[in-house]
């Protein structure tokens, strides 16, 4: 834990807070999603997405409450690494994981929203929209997962 003093009252801040912050600067590499996305990506349920060989274990992201929203992060992260459609382009070697949920979120909250996801080309129902905090856990759980470097400026647009 880090400590803040603020009025004369002392805050805790938990490391794995600290720790999420600072995975929102890093610069993913798109290899590291595909390598694992090579095989099979599914949400085998609630707290576990098989994405190729390895899981994504999600015990401790309380916020998730249906399966449909294991789906969704499941399927964005495989679209990612497909680097096809709208989420295709998201993981370019310059967008920090902040900009890269900023854009997931884009996605599918916009026109077609989480169709976007389908692997089948059409609307298939079996999604939830996830926060873009369970996502970011989930990118931040897969075990594959490696970085270029920091980035602290957002891109032209960006919030």
């Amino acid at each position: 834990h880090i400590h803040k003093h603020t009025n004369g009252h002392r805050h805790s801040i938990p490391l794995s807070v600290l720790i999420f912050l600072l995975l929102l600067l890093l610069v993913p590499i798109i290899h590291s999603f595909i390598s694992a996305a090579s095989g099979k990506v599914s949400a085998r349920s609630l707290r576990v997405i098989g994405y190729g060989d390895t899981d994504i274990e999600l015990n401790g992201v309380e916020q998730l409450v249906e399966t449909g929203q294991a789906r969704a992060i499941a399927d964005a992260m495989r679209r990612m690494a497909e680097g096809r459609g709208p989420l295709g382009a998201i993981l370019d070697g310059q967008r920090n994981v902040r900009e890269v949920l900023e854009l997931i979120d884009q996605v599918c909250s916009g026109d077609n929203g989480l169709d976007h996801l389908s692997q089948f080309g059409h609307p298939i129902g079996e999604f939830v929209l996830p926060r873009r905090f369970e996502v970011g856990a989930a990118i931040n759980r897969l075990r594959t997962l490696r970085i270029r470097g920091v980035r602290w400026k957002l891109q032209p647009g960006m919030k």
